[in-house]
């Protein structure tokens, strides 16, 4: 079974999915999974249905996301890692 990584598709996907196709690159068995919100993609980590989340804590074009930051309390979870 492949380890399932949820990443914000519509936060610079292309971004957003090539960061997490790097940070796994060492890693056989993992399938990407976009969803429509950082929200999302965050959700779905916490119910188990992926393993790992990567989203964005700034871009270029939007600068920095703030919520992340509330969206990791809400949930309980933390960072593993960064890019």
């Amino acid at each position: 079974m492949s380890t399932r990584v949820a990443y914000n598709e519509n936060a610079g996907s292309s971004g957003a999915k090539a960061a997490a196709n790097e940070m796994l690159s060492a890693v056989n068995g993992f399938k990407t999974i976009g969803y429509a919100t950082i929200e999302d993609a965050i959700a779905v980590v916490k119910k188990e249905d992926a393993k790992i989340a990567v989203v964005p804590a700034e871009t270029s074009t939007h600068g920095s996301y703030y919520e992340i930051y509330d969206l990791l309390l809400k949930y309980v979870l933390g960072v593993v890692g960064e890019s």
